[in-house]
C-alpha cells in the first residue's frame, strides 16, 4: 500500500479514545455507545459537496452531523465523559477545548429543524464550516478519500488504529468551534439560496479575467552562469568565465557601414535638416527663405540609404579531443561560456563540440547540457574534420569562426594542413594550455597575427565560494502574517510546552576545557527549540518542523550553532533529517524501504543504522542516501543499537564503505559466568560497553570493568551525590541486577533503574567520561536530559482568548471564562503587566472576536485574529504571542510575550522590552513607559 493509500485509510479508521466506530456492516457510523450518527450514504453525499475544495477532519464531520440529527438520540452533549483525554499530557487545556466545541455544536441543534436535518442544510452547514474554521485537507486527498468509499468495500480496517496527538485534538476542536460560530439560522438560509454567507450590501465589481500564464522564457548564458554560481561545485567556472569576458572581443570589421549615409540623391521632399537645402533655396534673399521654410514650401534633397548588413554569425567550436581531457576541458569550456555571453548581445551564437561524426551542437544555456559536455570524451587528436564539415554546412553565410582547443592541437602538422585546405573565411584560434595561457589568434591567408594575450588562475576554480547571503525578506510567508514571522533569527525567547520524550541534552563546546550544557526540544507545534543560556527562555532554531517526535540528536552542537536532529515515527516508519541554525532549516526525508515498524535508530562513523524485524537499513548521514539493506542471518536476535547477539556471542554490524560485517564483541567464556543486561557504543571511550547482571561495566577491546552496586544511603530527594564507579565500596551490599532504561545518543550517559522501582535508590544515572554513578528520584528522561537552567526560565504564557476589545482606553483580552485582562502599565511605571478585570467581555468596547487566520501549510502553531473598522488588527498566536497591528503607519508593529508579571515585547523597529527572559540582554531596549504612552494608547484609539 502506498503512502497516500494508508494515510487516507486512517483517514476513515477511528482512533483511540475517540468517540465514534463502524457498524458491524459498515452502513452506519454509531457512537460508542451504540447509538447511530449518520448512514454511510449521507457521509459520502456530504464528502462529495467537499471534495472539490478540501476535506475537513473526519470527526468534525461526525460530530456536526450528530448534533443535526433529531436531539432524541444526540448525546453531543455528553462528548466530555465519552472522550478519555486522562491519557493525554496537558489534559485540561484538551478538555478546555473540547467544552468549546460542545457548546458551539449545542448552538448548532437549537437550529430549526427542517435546517439542520435536511441534506442541503448539512451540506450549506458544512461549507460555512469549512470557510471559517479548520484546516482543510489537499484536493488530491479528498478525492482518493472519495474513491476509497465509493468501492463500497470494508474501510477503515486497513489501517491501524493510532493515538492522535494532543496537537491535533486542539486544532481540531478549536478549529470546528472557530467554523461553527459562524453558523446561525440566517447564514444557513442564505447560503442555500444564494451561495453567499452575507448579502452584499452593493454589486460586486466584475471580476478581472484571468491573467494568461506565461510560459517561461529559455535561459540566457548569462542567467544560466548567475543560476550557476550559487552551486558550490559549477561556481569556479562561474568566475573563470567572469574574468575572462574583457578578453573576449574580436575586432571590428573595415567593412562595417558608418551611421553617416553617403549615398545619392534618391528623392526631393519640403521637410528636412538646413544642409539638406536645394541651391535654388539658397539663392533667395533671406526673408524670402525663412517665408518658405515657415511654410514648409522650401525643397529638401533626400539622400539614398545605403543597404543594411545583416549581423555576422558567430559560430564557436570547442575541441573535446584526446589532448583536452581534464584542466584543458575546464579552460576551453569557460572560454567558449565568455565568447557566448560577450557576443549574446549581437546575434545569438551557435556552440559546437567536435567530435569523430563531425560537429555537435550543444546549448550552453541549459544546465543538463553544460554537464553532459563536460562528460563528453573524444579520441580524435585533432578537431580539423569537425572544422571542415562545420563550414562545408555553413558555406555562403558571413559568419566569424571561433575554434577553442589546445596549444599543442594547434603546433600539431596535421591539424596545420587541414587549415590550409579550408576555404576563406574569418577564422579565430583560442588556444590554451594546462598552466592556464590563453591566447587568441586570427587566421587569414595572409598569415597569422596575436590579439590578445592572458593567464588563467586555477585559484579561480578550486577557491573557496563567498557565503551566500541570506534574503532579508522571506517570500514564502504571507505579508499579511505578522510580520516578526519573516524575521531571521526569531527575535524573542519563548517558553514552549514540550513533552520529556521530545528533548535531549547537547553540548556546545567552545574549546577543551570549556563545554557549556545545553537542551535541545522539539514542541508540541513542531518547533526546534534550544535553551542556551542561564538566564533566557528557549532559541526557537526552526519552525518548520516535519510531523513526528525526536528520535535522534547530535551531542555535540557545531560551532555556527547548527543542530542535527532526526524526526520521524516508528510505529507509522517515516524518518527526516533536519538541519537547523537560527531561523535556517533544511529537511531532508530518508527512503525507507519498509512500511513495518522500526525497532530502533543509532549512529556510528557517519552511518545511521535504521534496524527492523528482520533488516537492517543502513544510510549516509551527511547525504541520506541509503546504502545498503542488511538481512540478519538466522538464529540472530537483536538487542540496542547495532548490536546483535548470534548463538553464545555478542555481535555488531559495521560497515567499512563497501562491505558489511558482523564483528563479535564478547564471548560468553570472555563474561566469566555474567551474560549482558545492554550493550552500547560509548563516544568518550571510543568503544563498545556493555552492562553486565552484577551491575558491572566492561569495555570492549580493553577488557576494563568497572564495577558499582545498586543501593546507596539516602539522599534528599532532586540532589543527587555523585560517587566514582570505580570505587569497590559504593553503597551496600545488596548487589540486585538493574535495567538499562535510557541511554544517551553519544553513549556517554545512561539511566538505570532498580527492577522493581521500590529500592532506594530506584534511579541511577552513569555518567561514563566524569567515571560518576547518581542515584536520583523520577523518571529516566528527566535525569538525562536534565539542565538546571530549563526549570528556572519556565515562565507561565497565555493564549487562551477568544475576544479582544477596549475598556477605558486599554486594550483588554477575554476568555472563554468570561474573565478579561487588560494591558496595562505598572503603577511604578516600569512594566507591563496583565492585569485581572471584574467584567465579562461582553461589557467591552468595539469587542471583535477571534477568527481563524491561516497559517503557513508547513507549520505547527496557529494564528486568530480580529480586525476592528478601521484596518488595525489583533492577531492571537498560539506560542503565546499577540501581535498589533494600527491602521496608523506611524504606529509600529509590536509583538507582546503574554507573561502575567512582565510583558515583554519586540517591534518591527528591531527594539525591545520587559522581562530579559525573553528579550536577552543584548538587544537594543526601549522602556516601556514609551511602549505603552506613544505606541499602545494611541493603537487603542483609533479602535472603531
Amino acid at each position: 500500500m502506498t503512502e497516500l493509500s494508508n494515510a487516507v485509510a486512517m483517514y476513515f479508521t477511528p482512533c483511540k479514545s475517540t468517540f465514534w466506530c463502524w457498524s458491524e456492516g459498515q452502513q452506519t457510523i454509531e457512537w460508542i455507545s451504540g447509538e447511530t450518527i449518520a448512514f454511510r450514504a449521507e457521509v459520502q453525499t456530504l464528502l462529495e459537496a467537499q471534495a472539490a475544495e478540501g476535506l475537513l477532519p473526519f470527526e468534525n464531520i461526525l460530530l456536526i452531523a450528530a448534533a443535526c440529527r433529531n436531539r432524541a438520540n444526540v448525546p453531543s452533549w455528553q462528548l466530555g465523559d465519552i472522550f478519555n483525554f486522562k491519557q493525554y499530557p496537558m489534559g485540561h487545556s484538551l478538555n478546555e477545548s473540547l467544552y468549546k466545541a460542545v457548546g458551539a455544536l449545542e448552538t448548532l441543534a437549537q437550529l430549526p429543524e427542517n435546517l439542520r436535518t435536511s441534506m442541503e442544510g448539512k451540506k450549506a452547514i458544512l461549507t460555512l464550516v469549512a470557510e471559517n474554521g479548520p484546516r482543510r485537507k489537499s484536493q488530491e486527498f479528498s478525492h482518493k478519500c472519495l474513491e476509497y468509499l465509493r468501492q463500497g468495500s470494508f474501510v477503515g480496517t486497513t489501517a491501524p488504529a493510532v493515538l492522535k496527538s494532543t496537537s491535533d485534538w486542539s486544532s481540531e476542536l478549536r478549529g470546528l468551534h472557530d467554523g461553527l460560530s459562524a453558523v446561525n439560522e440566517t447564514a444557513v438560509r442564505l447560503r442555500m439560496k444564494t451561495g453567499l454567507e452575507v448579502t452584499p450590501s452593493v454589486a460586486p465589481a466584475p471580476l478581472p479575467l484571468p491573467i494568461p500564464k506565461i510560459e517561461p522564457s529559455p535561459l540566457t548564458v548569462r542567467e544560466l552562469l548567475k543560476d550557476l554560481a550559487e552551486d558550490e561545485e559549477y561556481a569556479g567556472l562561474v568566475r573563470l568565465t567572469q574574468q575572462l569576458l574583457a578578453f573576449v572581443s574580436l575586432p571590428r570589421l573595415l567593412s562595417t557601414p558608418d551611421a553617416l549615409q553617403l549615398g545619392g540623391v534618391s528623392d526631393i521632399t519640403n521637410r528636412g535638416s538646413f544642409d539638406r537645402l536645394l541651391l535654388s533655396e539658397l539663392a533667395h534673399d533671406s526673408d524670402v527663405l525663412m517665408t518658405r521654410v515657415a511654410l514648409n514650401e522650401a525643397m529638401y534633397i533626400r539622400r539614398e540609404v545605403p543597404p543594411t548588413f545583416p549581423p555576422r554569425q558567430c559560430l564557436i567550436l570547442v575541441d573535446t579531443g584526446i589532448r583536452m581531457w581534464g584542466l584543458p576541458r575546464l579552460y576551453a569550456t569557460a572560454v567558449a561560456l565568455a565568447f557566448a555571453v560577450a557576443e549574446d548581445a549581437k546575434a545569438a551564437p551557435q556552440i559546437f563540440r567536435s567530435t569523430t561524426d563531425g560537429p555537435v551542437a550543444i546549448d550552453l544555456t541549459s544546465r543538463d547540457q553544460l554537464i553532459e559536455h563536460l562528460e563528453c570524451l573524444e579520441p580524435a587528436p585533432h578537431p580539423g574534420d569537425s572544422l571542415a564539415q562545420l563550414l562545408s554546412d555553413t558555406q555562403g553565410v558571413p559568419a566569424d569562426v571561433i575554434v577553442v582547443t589546445g596549444e599543442d592541437v594547434a603546433a600539431d602538422p596535421e591539424f596545420r594542413q587541414s587549415l590550409a585546405t579550408l576555404p576563406q573565411t574569418n577564422l579565430y584560434l583560442a588556444l590554451v594550455t594546462r598552466k592556464g595561457d590563453l591566447r587568441l589568434t586570427q587566421r587569414t591567408r595572409q598569415g597569422e597575427r596575436v590579439l590578445k594575450q592572458a593567464q588563467l588562475d586555477l585559484n579561480q576554480i578550486l577557491a573557496t565560494p563567498r557565503p551566500k547571503r541570506s534574503k532579508l525578506r522571506n517570500e514564502a510567508i504571507d505579508p499579511q502574517l505578522p510580520v516578526i514571522c519573516r524575521v531571521r533569527p526569531f527575535p524573542l525567547y519563548l517558553s514552549p510546552q514540550i513533552l520529556e520524550e521530545n528533548r535531549g541534552r547537547c553540548i556546545d563546546r567552545h574549546g577543551s576545557n570549556n563545554a557549556v550544557d545545553q537542551l535541545l526540544a522539539v514542541t508540541n507545534d513542531r518547533r526546534l527549540v534550544l535553551w542556551d543560556r542561564p538566564a533566557q527562555c528557549a532559541t526557537q532554531l526552526s519552525d518548520r518542523l516535519p510531523p513526528g517526535k525526536l528520535l535522534w540528536h547530535q551531542t555535540y552542537l557545531a560551532p555556527s550553532g547548527t543542530a542535527h536532529v532526526l524526526i520521524g515515527s516508528k510505529s507509522h516508519p517515516r524518518l527526516f533529517k533536519v538541519t537547523a541554525s537560527h531561523g535556517a532549516d533544511h529537511v531532508q526525508e530518508f527512503e525507507l524501504p519498509f512500511a513495518s515498524p522500526i525497532y530502533d535508530i543509532c549512529k556510528h562513523a557517519d552511518i545511521l543504522y535504521v534496524v527492523f524485524k528482520s533488516q537492517t537499513v543502513l544510510f549516509s548521514m551527511e547525504t541520506c542516501e541509503r546504502l545498503v539493506v542488511v538481512e540478519h542471518p538466522e538464529h540472530t536476535r537483536w538487542l540496542r543499537h547495532r548490536f546483535f547477539t548470534q548463538a553464545s556471542d555478542w555481535v555488531v554490524l559495521t560497515y567499512d564503505g563497501q562491505t558489511v560485517h558482523w564483528e563479535r564483541v564478547f564471548s560468553a567464556a570472555s563474561l566469566r559466568g555474567q551474560w549482558l543486561v545492554s550493550i552500547h557504543d560509548c563516544q568518550c571511550l571510543a568503544s563498545p560497553v556493555a552492562v553486565t547482571n552484577r551491575n558491572t561495566v566492561i569495555v570492549s577491546g580493553s577488557g576494563e570493568e568497572l564495577q558499582f552496586n545498586s543501593t546507596t544511603s539516602p539522599q534528599i530527594p532532586g540532589t543527587p551525590t555523585a560517587h566514582p564507579i570505580d570505587s569497590p565500596h559504593i553503597g551496600g551490599v545488596n548487589n540486585i541486577s538493574m535495567q538499562v532504561a535510557t541511554i544517551a545518543p553519544d553513549g556517554n550517559r545512561f539511566v538505570m533503574i532498580h527492577p522493581t522501582e521500590k529500592a532506594w535508590p530506584g534511579t541511577w544515572v552513569v555518567d561514563l567520561q566524569a567515571r560518576t554513578a547518581s542515584p536520583t528520584w523520577g523518571n529516566q528522561p528527566h535525569w538525562l536530559n536534565s539542565v538546571a537552567y530549563h526549570a528556572s526560565t519556565r515562565r507561565n504564557i497565555r493564549n487562551k482568548f477568544v475576544s479582544a476589545g477596549i475598556y477605558h482606553g486599554q486594550l483588554v483580552l477575554a476568555t472563554h471564562k468570561q474573565t478579561s485582562v487588560a494591558i496595562s502599565l505598572s503603577t511604578d511605571r516600569t512594566r507591563l503587566n496583565l492585569q485581572p478585570l471584574e467584567m465579562t467581555g461582553l461589557e467591552l468596547d468595539y469587542r471583535i472576536d477571534f477568527r481563524f487566520l491561516q497559517a503557513p501549510s508547513d507549520v505547527g502553531y496557529e494564528f486568530k485574529v480580529a480586525q476592528w473598522a478601521d484596518g488595525s488588527r489583533v492577531i492571537l498566536d498560539s506560542r503565546g504571542l499577540l501581535h498589533l497591528q494600527s491602521s496608523n503607519a506611524e504606529i509600529p508593529e509590536m509583538t507582546l510575550v503574554l507573561n502575567d508579571e512582565n510583558v515583554a515585547g519586540w517591534c518591527n523597529q528591531n527594539e525591545v522590552w520587559g522581562d530579559t527572559v525573553f528579550t536577552g540582554t543584548t538587544s537594543q531596549r526601549i522602556s516601556p513607559e514609551k511602549v505603552f504612552d506613544e505606541w499602545l494608547t494611541p493603537f487603542c484609539r483609533r479602535l472603531k
